[in-house]
């Protein structure tokens, strides 16, 4: 596809997405949430939780050595990073109502899971398109395209290791609350689901420290990737020492690790 044609699809996604972002956005002004629990119980993704679980997530992938490969120094990253989240949680909350949250006796986010289904919707490429002008508006036309490059080759791994799987698209607990089972309790809500209807699930995981995290859970590794390998530092200034931050595929099938 040429590049004006590429240019024209984004835009033109990204326009119709961003109009049903300002109805999504209304809506969670308006509506409201439809389950009430208690303090550190894990509960549906409402649109009102979006300030607080982006604070969350910034938090949590603020060490991260994929998204810190991305956006190298804190200034950069604190900048551009929280446009990014928030649109995820629009994009994929919005197209598969799969977005689970806890949060602690003042309502704030401590921990986020966001899932999606094993084939994008129509819908849910509208708002990934808006998702990339907005990465490209906040990071730059080099970082989105190896933002983008990552993403479309993990999304052909993704459909080449389990394409009837629920994907776990980010998840993570404020760092300040890790340690206390809270994630587990949110994990378990995704993994219940993909239970329910007889389907694995499936993750990339960005940080090798969570791997052990995963296979207590019934995951077990099926391939590590590389996607910076050979390729400039996140500065673009010199190539990456080694093969650069790794990428753990991993999936659960139905009745493991109960």
């Amino acid at each position: 596809m040429e590049r004006g044609s590429f240019t024209t699809l984004v835009c033109t996604g990204g326009a119709v997405a961003l109009s049903a972002a300002l109805v999504w956005t209304l809506r969670g002004r308006v509506t409201v949430v439809a389950e009430s629990v208690g303090p550190f119980e894990p509960r549906p993704y409402h649109p009102s939780d979006s300030v607080s679980s982006t604070r969350q997530i910034t938090a949590t992938f603020a060490t991260d050595p994929v998204a810190r490969f991305l956006l190298t120094d804190d200034a950069r990253y604190h900048a551009a990073s929280p446009a990014v989240y928030t649109g995820m949680l629009w994009a994929l909350g919005a197209s598969y109502e799969m977005t689970d949250v806890l949060c602690d006796e003042r309502g704030e986010v401590v921990s986020t899971a966001i899932w999606e289904e094993a084939e994008m919707t129509v819908g849910g490429a509208l708002r990934m398109a808006a998702v990339l002008v907005t990465v490209l508006s906040v990071t730059g036309v080099r970082d989105t395209l190896r933002f983008g490059r990552m993403m479309l080759a993990l999304e052909a791994k993704r459909h080449q290791h389990a394409p009837t799987a629920l994907h776990l698209q980010l998840f993570g607990t404020d760092p300040a609350m890790q340690g206390k089972r809270l994630g587990s309790k949110l994990i378990r809500v995704g993994i219940d689901r993909a239970e329910r209807r007889g389907v694995p699930c499936y993750l990339e995981s960005s940080n090798p420290r969570n791997v052990p995290f995963y296979l207590r859970h019934g995951f077990v590794e099926i391939e590590k990737v590389y996607p910076f390998a050979g390729a400039a530092d996140g500065n673009g200034r010199k190539p990456v020492e080694g093969d650069g931050p790794v990428m753990t595929l991993m999936i659960r099938k139905p009745g493991e690790g109960r």
